[in-house]
This record gives structure tokens, C-alpha cells and sequence, in this order.
């Protein structure tokens, strides 16, 4: 590995001090160290010459040295400075020196390993406090607010963006619980169920309307994750509120203009559909359709628009889709309701964007009764002028020139004139265009094709307002091919028109709303494709749109969470909402995100594809880790020499006898008398691992009624052994207490957080004694100071301590998070946060009595609730002799002693043994003799393969092989391997318990 360079300033006058340093500078370890030297002899040197200074070492000589320590020291600001002095009696800095330097070094004492130690320890120093700067102005300056309360929702922090959000600020807000924004918008049904969540130690999110100060009303996307220590405890909540108020105005106008358009189809008299211009397939039908044709909505959706023409009317059908220009399309066609009667309609499409695609949007006017009428009236012009002004749609016939010859009575109301006199005033080319542009590509597309079909124009109104209109039309020619004029169909498709604006509006505010969003949303197709992403999504992952897109999503997701995203996909494509899940996406740089998904179904009628909505989390995780591993520290640090002092004691026994036993090999009295005392300090030493890992919850702890006084007991001997011994550990228990129903290893981290703060505090006290006392207490007398003591009896715990004590003004922020007296470094101010949240927690409640200089008593008390039902440790009655054998055991141990060991307990007995000293031999041995060997007895931890890997391909090819696994260490989340063909032996164990345990295995049935 590459050693780093650390550049030292040595400010000094004395040429023999630069040679000091020189000669002391150790160059070993991790760094190199580069010195310069600078004198201040004629005055205050220049520091900015030295920006890449890590650490300044000053040289002090007299009081005029110190005058221009202070000066140096407000240049280099909070710069690493160490000062060395001649000798140890030297003059310290004064004034702002003092609180400024951050070692000080005698030249006369200093060996390459102090100021080794010295400048790591000072550029350490530098780095943690700018580190923890950084921390809390990212807190602060975080845009969405930020709550920390207890686990009984007392509020302990706000940041300034909460106080934006809520009108409250900080001093107004901490010692209050959340219920000061409770706006009466959610029932109490409501809080119930989030705090069910959160108390069971899941994340909470929702949306919550809640009040600001100043009274109005404001919504907010609410996440609340609950901070546990390792036990599983809750000790406080963690709130991240974000005001959504503006986007929710957003939604809902959207909402209310998407109703309008629905309603406006929905409603409209007159059929409409929409369709598939590919497939021709019907997308979306009104009630007015289904009411005129026959066909229910299903039957509908079922079809194409070729179902409902004439067999003769499908090649005229096809020619014209061909021809279709993309913009209006119709005319007259015929149609056959469901019933098989043919009717005739003049119809309008338009293309549109229908759920992300392209569509057309069909209005039908149904003119069967017109053109029957019009058969009917052909021989007379009167009857002709009657079908002719009843026609729902507007038309006419103009001269070549433009001059309208014929118009009806619907075209002069479309236009809005009373009489068709006066639109025959008109000219069709100069009065009605209200652009020109409009008028000339009317003209040239008679004038080159001689018709014209669905064109769209907007004409003026005799009022001048604009009326846009739909028109087709050909030209009439004489025999003998001269143009006669031109005749027409138009519609009024304003309304039309107003509604795709509307929809198009509705769909253009939508894609600004994911545009905008912070969080990453995307679509999938059914099978996992990716359709669309937004800038967001490019702004966490890295990947631009244009490398996802078509890509599965499953790339770019952990492996191990892929069974996750899986599930919730599935879900979505059956047609719900998956509830929010966190797994890990790989961005671009290779790193990994948490991220907090939720995932949708994308439906068009029926689900096409996925939607998902992807927030990081990353930060917050890292945040909720650093909490938790303070929490563990503090109290493990405390417990490190006592357990090491504890286990040199076992092992100088175990030693020592061993030593007696080769001297006395022929005094059978000693030899047992070693032997029985090795057997008891190897008993401590297991009994010692035992407690170690429960408290670090590596074994499982069953939350199950308990007698008090023995876990009281049980914590006591264990403090005996590892605090130091002139401390003083008693207890006064009451032999009458009843069982309690309770979670024991969180009740031990209690007790032992006041157990350790207790030995704090009692370290330079002449008395150093704790003392532990249990009693019964009455419920009544308990209400007179809590009056929600409900219960008729409470458990009372106490630890009291001959320390110091603790003034009034600490003792009311003792419970306070992060609130702590120690110095830095000796405590995280979790401890008595996580007593206190332990207590409320087993609904009690929590007495501390202390004065300056008389030490403290802190008194828990618990409620006499009790469910279930002691378990005796001693009810199974053990057989006097090991039972013994002759099957052919296999045993796997790479461990030559213990193995050596196993075999002659094992062959002791009558049993056969095949020894092996990895996972690999192991195979090869059984492969030979797998007809033979009845049992496998193989270690967890073995070279080349372990032991479960050896199990499970061992029963590869003998399914229901018996096997022992041992091992010093099981985790209890794990699950066991096919029992009961599988049992576990612990380490360290005796001889008798193997025998008995592989008489077992090889007589279970």
C-alpha cells in the first residue's frame, strides 16, 4: 500500500530544535512525513504560502514566543497546531491559546512514537469536528422538515425547514407533542393505525392535512421510521415532512378538468368513440353509441370498426383509411346496429393521444331518417327543400366563383344568421375564411383534385366571432365536363375542438407534474421493458432515457432484491397497487441506491405495462446506521476488559492444572481435583460467551414471563466480573416479587445502561458501590407522582450509586437524545434515552432522586402483567450413563486435536469412525462408503466447503442423511436444515452431551 504524505510546518527560531524534530520524525507506519521550517524571528510569518500545511508545530521560546503563538494561531484559524516547549514546566499559551492548540509537546520527553501519536491524533481531531459540522448543517439546511421525537412522541429536535412548513418555531415546538398540527381532517381511527405501524417498528408514510400556526390548512407527504436500538426497542421516531399542498391544488385541478372531458364524452348526446387507427379496434365508447347501436361497452371493446359495416362497404372502407390525411376523416356511410338494421351516418374523426398513443375520436350523426326522407322527396323540390333544411348538418352549393347558390337552414345557424337570404349574400371564398391560408389551400384542393373531404377551417360568424367547421365537398360538372359549381357537408366541430384542447391541456399539465417530480418515475411494459423514464429518474440513477429505454429494468436492480421487485411487479400487472418496498438500484458509477419504490398497474382498459415511483432513501439509511451503532458502542465499550480480564483468569486455571496434572500424573486425588476444577472454569468460560451474546443479541431471546430478581441476579454477576474489582456490586432484592411478563434483553440493556453510567459516575468517589433493589409496589401509592398508573401493582427496580449526583438544571435533560455530560468520545447520549424509552415501552414509568455530592437512585417500575408460564430449566430427566453404539459415524473436523478427541469418545463406545479434515475429503470418504455410514457429525467452519454446504450435497445422494452440525455460534433468525434429519451441537461441549446427542439422532424416527 502507497504511504500517504502528512506536511509539517515547524515555526521555530532554534536551528537546534528543527534538528530535534528531524531526528524524532518517525518514518514508519501508513505516512511519510515532508518538514519545513519557517523562523518568526522578525515577526509573524506569512501562512498563506503554507495552504497545504496539514499540521503547524510551533516552537515556543519566552513570553514574546507566546505573543506570536496567540498571532499564528488566529491566521491558521482552526487549522491542526501543536506547540512544543523546551520542557514540561514550560509557560502554557494563554488566553485564546489555550482553548485553540490542540497538543502540547515537551522537547525533553518526545520520542518518535508521542509525536507520532500526537500529529494523528491532532489532524483526527481536525477531521471529526469538521465532519460533524457538515452533518448538522445538512440537517439544517435539509429543504423538507425534519421532526425527532421520543418513543412517546415528546419533540426533542426540529430543524428550520419545519418551522417554514408548520409557523412553529423550534422553542415552541420541542417538549410538545406532534398533536399541536392536528387539523381534525383525520379521524382517530386514522392515528391509531399509524401508530400501530410505527410501534411495531415498521416505516409509516402517508399523506396528512394538517394545521399551521397561523390556522390554515396545508398537506404534507408524512414519513415516520422509528430508531431502534439493537434489542428491537423503539427510542424515538424520526419525521420527514414534505408540503405537498401545491402539488395536491395541482392534482386536484387536474382531476376536476379530466372529469369535465369524461363528463363531456360521457354526456354527450350524440355517439362518440374512440379507436385504434392500427387494429381498428374499438378503445372507448359512449352511452349514446351503446344506446344506438345495441352493443354493450364489452361487446364494443370485442370489436373493430369493420364489424359494424356492410360486407360491400369494406374495400371502400380500406381505399379511404389509405387516403386518410391524418387530420378529419368521414362522410356518409352506412352502418348495421347489432339488431342487423342498416342506418346511415355522416361521420367526423380526429387523431388524438389516448393513454400515450395515437388514436382517433369518432362523432356520429345518424341521418337515416334524413336520407329516407330524401328518397322519398326527389321528385319534388318542396320535398327536397324539407330534407334539405332538416339535415342536422350544414349545406351548400356555391358557383365556381364562390357565390353560394343553395344553403340550408342549418348552415345559416351555424353561421349565426336568421335567414338562409342572407348567406346567399355571401361569398363562400371572401366573406367566411378568417385566414387566408385556410381559403387557399380550400381552392387549390378543388381546383387539383376536385373534392375535398374533412378539412378543417375556422369561419367568421356574422357577429365576427370564430366557429370552426369540418367540411367536405366536390366539385358538379356538366356533360360535358365543365364545372358547374361546388357542393358540400359542413359540420360545426367547435365544440369537438374545445374538448381535445381540454384533454390536451389535461395531458400537457400531466407530463409537466412527472417532468418536475423529484422523485424518479418510470413505465415498464408486461414484461419488464422500460417505456419511459423522467428527469429525475436520470438525475439519480445516471442513466440517460435514451440507454434505458427498451432495456429490462431488472438490469440495473441488486441481485438479491430481484425476488422483491418481482413480487410487486406481479402484482401490478393483476391489477393493484403494491405497497412500498426498498431495494437497492445500481446507478451508472456501479454504486448501489436504496431506494423506496411503490408500483402501479398502467392501464388502457386493461393493465399495458407498469408505473413506478422511486424515492432515494440512501442518506436516510446511512443516518439510521450511524444512530444504531452509537447506541451498540456505548454500552459494549464498557464491557471489553472486564470480559478479557475474566477469560485470562479462566485460562490461567485451566493452565495451571494442566502444569499439576503432568507433576501429579500418580496422585489419583489431585489428578481428579485438577480435573473437576478445569471442567468448572471451562463451564464459566461458556457460561460467560453465553451471556456476551445474548447481549449482543446472538442468541435468540424469547420474550416470555420472568422472575425479576434472577435476570437482576444474572446482570450483577456479570458486572462483578467484568468492572473493575474496587467497585462494589449489591443488591437487595425482595423475595415476594411475581412473575412479570416482559422483554428481558431489552430490560437488561437498561439495567446496564445505568449500570455503566453509575460506574461513570462513581469513579472518583471515595465509596464506589452500586447497589440493585427490587420491590413491590402498590399501584395507588405509585398514582400520587403518575397518574396514569393504572395497574393494581407495579415492579420497582432500582439503581442507586454513591457518585456525584446530578444538579437540577441536568437532571430534566438526562432523557434527551444526544444529551450527555461525558466528554467527547466517552458517549453517544443514547443511554438514558434508550432506559427511558425501554420503560415507557412496558408501559411504566421512570423516578430519578439525586443531590450534588449524595449520588442518584433511579427507579424503573413496571406493571405486573403476567401471560403464560414459567418454563423449568431442570424438568428433563438425564440419563446417569451415555448410551453407546456400533454404527460407522463420519466425522468432519479440521481441527486435528478435537477430531483426534471425537474419535476415541466416539470409538470409546463401540461406535466405528471415519475421520475427515475438510469439506471436500469429507465427500470423497462418504462417496466410498455411503452404505456403511449412518450418522455425519461435521464442524460449521471447514476449509474449501463448509459444513451446511457438506450436508446439504451429502443428501444429495443419500436424501434423509442424519447429520449433527456444531458450531460455537448458531444465528438464531436461521432456519433449520430439514429436521428432524438435522441436530446442532454447541461449542465448547462435553463428552457425555455427544453421546447423548448421536444416540438420538441415530434412534429418532
Amino acid at each position: 500500500m502507497k504511504k500517504s504524505t502528512i506536511n509539517l510546518l515547524l515555526i521555530s527560531n532554534s536551528l537546534q530544535a528543527v534538528e530535534f524534530v528531524k531526528k524524532n520524525l518517525p518514518q514508519f507506519g501508513l505516512e511519510n512525513f515532508e518538514l519545513s521550517h519557517v523562523e518568526y524571528a522578525s515577526g509573524v510569518p506569512k501562512l498563506e504560502e503554507k495552504a497545504n500545511v496539514d499540521v503547524i508545530l510551533f516552537h515556543s521560546e519566552g513570553r514574546y514566543g507566546w505573543n506570536v503563538c496567540r498571532e499564528i494561531l488566529n491566521l491558521a484559524g482552526n487549522k491542526p497546531f501543536i506547540v512544543l516547549t523546551d520542557d514540561e514546566k514550560s509557560e502554557r499559551p494563554l488566553g485564546a491559546a489555550k482553548s485553540v492548540v490542540q497538543d502540547h509537546l515537551a522537547m525533553s520527553d518526545l520520542t518518535p512514537d508521542l509525536l507520532h501519536r500526537s500529529i494523528r491524533y491532532t489532524i483526527e481531531r481536525y477531521r471529526t469536528i469538521n465532519d460533524a459540522a457538515l452533518q448538522s448543517v445538512a440537517l439544517q439546511s435539509s429543504a423538507n422538515g425534519i421532526i425527532i421525537t421520543t418513543a412517546a412522541g415528546i419533540i426533542t429536535w426540529v430543524n428550520p425547514a419545519f418551522t417554514t412548513i408548520t409557523g412553529y418555531p423550534a422553542e415552541e415546538a420541542v417538549g410538545k407533542t406532534p398533536r399541536i398540527l392536528k387539523s381534525g381532517m383525520q379521524n382517530q381511527g386514522f392515528y391509531a393505525k399509524l401508530w400501530e405501524t410505527i410501534l411495531s417498528g415498521n416505516v409509516w408514510r402517508g399523506e396528512v392535512v394538517n394545521r399551521h400556526k397561523e390556522g390554515h390548512l396545508y398537506s404534507e407527504l408524512l414519513t415516520i421510521t422509528p430508531i431502534k436500538v439493537d434489542s428491537g426497542r423503539i427510542t424515538h421516531f424520526v419525521s420527514f415532512q414534505q408540503d405537498i399542498t401545491e402539488r395536491k391544488k395541482t392534482e386536484e385541478a387536474l382531476r376536476n378538468n379530466e372529469v369535465k372531458y369524461r363528463e363531456l364524452f360521457e354526456c354527450s348526446p350524440r355517439p362518440m368513440w374512440v379507436y385504434d387507427p392500427v387494429s381498428l379496434a374499438f378503445l372507448l365508447v359512449n352511452d349514446a353509441a351503446v344506446e344506438m347501436y345495441g352493443y354493450s361497452k364489452d361487446e364494443f371493446h370485442a370489436m373493430t370498426i369493420k364489424d359494424i359495416r356492410p360486407p360491400g362497404d369494406l374495400p371502400s372502407l380500406e381505399a379511404h383509411l389509405k387516403k386518410e390525411n391524418r387530420k378529419i376523416m368521414g362522410g356518409l356511410w352506412r352502418h348495421i346496429k347489432k339488431n342487423g338494421e342498416m342506418i346511415y351516418v355522416e361521420i367526423a374523426s380526429h387523431p388524438i393521444q389516448y393513454q400515450g398513443k395515437i388514436a382517433k375520436m369518432v362523432l356520429v350523426n345518424d341521418l337515416t331518417d334524413q336520407m329516407v326522407l330524401a328518397g322519398r322527396l326527389l321528385e319534388s323540390e318542396e320535398k327536397y327543400r324539407n330534407l334539405f333544411d332538416t339535415l342536422s348538418v350544414g349545406v351548400f352549393e356555391s358557383t365556381p366563383d364562390g357565390r353560394f347558390k343553395t344553403v340550408n337552414s342549418k348552415l345559416s345557424t351555424m353561421l349565426g344568421y336568421e335567414t338562409t337570404e342572407e348567406v346567399l349574400q355571401l361569398d363562400l371564398w371572401k366573406n367566411l375564411y378568417y385566414n387566408d391560408n385556410d381559403r387557399a389551400k380550400f381552392i387549390k384542393k378543388y381546383e387539383t383534385t376536385g373534392e375535398i373531404e374533412n378539412v378543417e377551417a375556422v369561419w367568421k360568424k356574422k357577429d365576427g366571432s370564430p366557429v370552426t367547421v369540418n367540411v367536405s365537398g366536390r366539385k358538379i360538372v356538366d356533360s360535358n365536363g365543365r364545372i358547374e359549381g361546388y357542393a358540400g357537408i359542413v359540420i360545426d366541430v367547435t365544440d369537438k375542438k374545445e374538448t381535445e384542447q381540454k384533454l390536451k391541456e389535461s395531458e400537457h399539465r400531466y407530463s409537466e407534474l412527472v417532468k418536475n417530480a423529484h422523485d424518479a418515475i418510470y413505465t415498464l411494459s408486461t414484461d419488464g421493458l422500460m417505456t419511459s423514464v423522467n428527469p429525475a429518474f436520470e438525475l439519480i440513477t445516471g442513466w440517460s432515457a435514451a440507454e434505458r429505454m427498451g432495456r429490462s429494468f431488472s438490469d440495473i436492480i441488486h441481485p438479491e432484491d430481484l425476488a422483491i421487485l418481482k413480487k410487486a411487479s406481479d402484482q401490478a400487472i393483476r391489477g393493484d397497487t403494491s405497497p412500498a418496498f426498498e431495494i437497492r438500484i445500481l446507478r451508472k458509477d456501479d454504486q448501489y441506491l436504496i431506494v423506496e419504490f411503490t408500483v402501479s398497474p398502467l392501464r388502457n382498459g386493461k393493465v399495458k405495462g407498469i408505473l413506478g415511483i422511486a424515492r432515494d432513501v440512501t442518506e436516510r439509511k446511512k443516518l439510521e446506521e450511524v444512530v444504531r451503532r452509537a447506541q451498540k458502542m456505548d454500552s459494549l465499550g464498557n464491557l471489553a476488559s472486564g470480559i478479557a480480564h475474566d477469560f485470562n483468569n479462566i485460562l490461567g486455571i485451566i493452565l495451571g492444572h494442566t502444569y499439576l496434572i503432568k507433576k501429579k500424573i500418580d496422585n489419583t486425588s489431585i489428578v481428579l481435583e485438577s480435573l473437576k476444577d478445569m471442567t468448572n472454569a471451562t463451564n464459566r468460560g461458556k457460561a460467560l460467551v453465553r451471556q456476551i451474546l445474548t447481549f449482543a443479541r446472538k442468541t435468540e431471546v424469547v420474550t416470555e414471563p420472568i422472575m425479576v430478581n434472577q435476570l437482576v441476579k444474572e446482570l450483577g454477576d456479570l458486572l462483578i466480573k467484568t468492572f473493575p474489582r474496587t467497585i462494589d456490586v449489591q443488591w437487595d432484592l425482595d423475595p415476594s416479587l411475581p412473575v412479570i411478563t416482559i422483554d428481558p434483553e431489552k430490560m437488561h440493556q437498561a439495567l446496564l445502561n445505568l449500570a455503566v453510567n453509575a460506574k461513570d459516575a462513581i469513579k472518583n468517589s471515595k465509596e464506589q458501590k452500586i447497589l440493585f433493589k427490587t420491590e413491590l409496589v402498590d399501584g395507588k401509592s405509585l398514582r400520587n407522582r403518575f397518574v396514569d398508573a393504572v395497574h393494581h401493582s407495579y415492579i420497582g427496580v432500582s439503581v442507586a450509586d454513591t457518585g456525584s449526583g446530578i444538579d437540577p438544571a441536568t437532571k430534566t435533560k438526562i432523557f434527551e437524545p444526544f444529551f450527555t455530560t461525558k466528554e467527547p468520545g466517552n458517549g453517544t447520549g443514547l443511554g438514558l434515552a434508550i432506559v427511558y424509552g425501554v420503560v415507557h415501552g412496558h408501559q411504566g414509568f421512570i423516578d430519578v432522586e439525586s443531590e450534588v455530592g449524595y449520588g442518584s437512585v433511579f427507579k424503573l417500575y413496571f406493571p405486573v402483567i403476567t401471560r403464560g408460564r414459567l418454563l423449568e430449566e431442570n424438568n428433563i430427566v438425564k440419563k446417569v450413563k451415555p448410551p453407546g453404539g456400533s454404527e460407522t459415524i463420519l466425522v468432519v473436523e479440521d481441527d486435528t486435536t478435537l477430531r483426534k478427541l471425537l474419535e476415541k469418545i466416539l470409538t470409546g463406545e463401540g461406535y466405528t469412525v471415519i475421520h475427515a479434515k475438510d469439506g471436500e475429503e469429507a465427500i470423497q470418504l462418504f462417496r466410498q462408503n455411503r452404505n456403511t455410514i449412518a450418522l455425519v457429525i461435521t464442524d460449521f467452519g471447514l476449509p474449501k466447503k463448509d459444513g451446511k454446504t457438506v450436508i446439504r450435497e451429502l443428501r444429495a445422494i443419500v436424501p434423509g442423511l442424519r447429520c449433527i452440525l456444531a458450531s460455537g455460534y448458531f444465528d438464531p433468525s436461521a432456519s433449520e436444515e430439514e429436521a428432524p434429519y438435522t441436530d446442532y451441537l454447541p461449542k465448547p461441549y462435553m463428552p457425555d452431551e455427544v453421546l447423548f446427542k448421536v444416540r438420538d439422532m441415530l434412534d429418532r424416527k
